[in-house]
C-alpha cells in the first residue's frame, strides 16, 4: 500500500509551473467524528483511521451540530477559530428585516455520518489532498439518493464557502469531481461588507446561491483483488505563464498504481472548464453531456469562480463523509472505507 500511495502522490502533472519546494505532502488524521442517525453498528473510527462508514438511517427532528458550529458565529469552540466566518452572511429566508438574522447552533436534519480535520496550524496552508478510498462498486438503488463526500471546504461548518472534491451518487453509481462557491446557500445567504449587520439597518441587498461545477468522472474498474481501492486527489496549481490558477484531479489505482482518470481543470478556460495545453492525449472525460460547466452571478452580473482564493487559502477543513439527503430509512451497510487522508501543505 506504501508503495502504490507513493505512486499516486507522483501522478500529479507538473506543467504548472508552482515552486515545487512548498509541496510537501502529509498524511493527516481526521479527528472530528460525527454521526446523525448512524446505521446500526457504526463504528467510531480513530482520528488517524481506517473510517468505515455504514450508510446513515433518518433522523426523526433536526438535531444540533455535533461539533459546536453556529450561524454568523465570528467565534467558539476549537472546531472552528475566532474571527474565522467570513461572508455571506444568513438571515431566515425570506428575509423581512427585523431581528431575524440567524443566530445559535446550526441544525442537521438528515441522517449524515463522517469525520473532519482541524484547522492547520496558522503557518501552514492546504493546496490539495487526497484520499485512499474503497467505494464498492455496486450501485445502491432504493429509490433514493445517498451521496458520498471527499473534499476541502474553506470554513470548517461548511456554510457559503469554497468547496471542492468528489462525490459519489450511489443510486446511479456515478463519481463527480466538483467544485463550488456559496456552497449550502440558497435563499437566506447575503452578502453584506466585511461584518454582519446591524439586525436593525436596511436589509442586505446582495443575496447569493450555490454556484456549482461538475465533471462525471468514467466507470472505474475493479482492481486486481477485486477491490475498488483508488487514491482520489486534487490540488491547486499557479501557472505563472498565463496566470491560470488550476486544480489537478486524477484518480488512481492502488493496486496497480496507473492512473485511471486524470483533468487538469480551469474554470476560466472553455468549453468545458478544461485546459487545451495540458500535455495529454485525454485530460478530461471528452462527452459534453458529463460536464456541468461553472456559471454564477451575483447582483445581476457574472462572478467568476475564485480559484485563487483556493491557493492562499490560510484554514479549512478535509472532510470524507456519507449523507442521506432523502432521509429515507436505509439497512445497516457499508458505504466507504478510506484508508488514509493526506494533504498538500504549504508554507504561508
Amino acid at each position: 500500500m506504501r508503495h502504490a500511495l507513493a505512486v499516486a502522490l507522483l501522478c500529479f502533472p507538473l506543467a504548472a509551473q508552482d515552486d515545487a519546494t512548498t509541496r510537501v505532502w502529509t498524511k493527516i488524521p481526521l479527528p472530528y467524528f460525527f454521526q446523525y442517525a448512524p446505521g446500526e453498528g457504526q463504528p467510531i473510527p480513530a482520528p488517524s483511521g481506517p473510517w468505515t462508514f455504514l450508510f446513515p438511517g433518518a433522523l426523526d427532528a433536526p438535531v444540533a451540530d455535533q461539533l459546536g458550529c453556529q450561524w454568523n458565529a465570528p467565534a467558539g469552540p476549537p472546531y472552528y477559530a475566532p474571527a474565522y466566518w467570513p461572508p455571506p452572511y444568513w438571515y431566515a429566508p425570506p428575509y423581512t428585516g427585523g431581528i431575524d438574522e440567524l443566530s445559535g447552533p446550526i441544525m442537521r436534519g438528515y441522517g449524515a455520518v463522517g469525520a473532519s480535520s482541524h484547522d492547520p496550524p496558522l503557518s501552514v496552508g492546504i493546496r490539495g489532498m487526497g484520499f485512499a478510498a474503497n467505494i464498492p462498486g455496486a450501485s445502491w438503488d432504493n429509490g433514493s439518493q445517498q451521496l458520498l463526500g471527499m473534499y476541502f471546504a474553506s470554513d470548517n461548518c461548511f456554510s457559503g464557502d469554497l468547496e471542492y472534491g468528489f462525490a459519489h451518487y450511489y443510486q446511479y453509481g456515478i463519481t463527480q469531481f466538483y467544485f463550488y462557491n456559496y456552497s449550502n446557500c440558497s435563499d437566506e445567504c447575503f452578502l453584506v461588507g466585511t461584518t454582519p449587520p446591524d439586525p436593525l439597518s436596511p436589509p442586505p441587498s446582495v443575496p447569493v446561491t450555490q454556484c456549482s461545477a461538475a465533471i462525471n468522472l468514467p466507470p472505474l474498474p475493479p482492481n486486481d483483488n477485486g477491490d475498488y481501492n483508488y487514491f482520489y486527489s486534487a490540488a491547486v496549481y499557479l501557472d505563472p505563464p498565463t496566470g491560470h490558477y488550476r486544480i489537478a484531479a486524477a484518480v488512481t489505482d492502488l493496486v496497480s498504481g496507473v492512473a485511471a482518470w486524470s483533468c487538469m481543470v480551469d474554470p476560466f478556460d472553455t468549453p468545458n472548464f478544461q485546459t487545451p495545453t495540458y500535455p495529454t492525449s485525454a485530460p478530461c472525460y471528452p462527452q459534453p453531456s458529463d460536464y456541468v460547466n461553472y456559471s454564477c452571478t451575483v447582483n445581476g452580473r457574472s462572478q467568476p469562480y475564485p480559484i485563487s482564493k483556493l491557493y492562499y487559502a490560510p484554514f479549512g477543513a478535509v472532510v470524507a463523509g456519507v449523507v442521506n439527503p432523502p432521509n429515507t430509512a436505509l439497512a445497516p451497510d457499508t458505504a466507504v472505507t478510506v484508508n488514509q487522508v493526506t494533504v498538500l501543505a504549504y508554507p504561508h
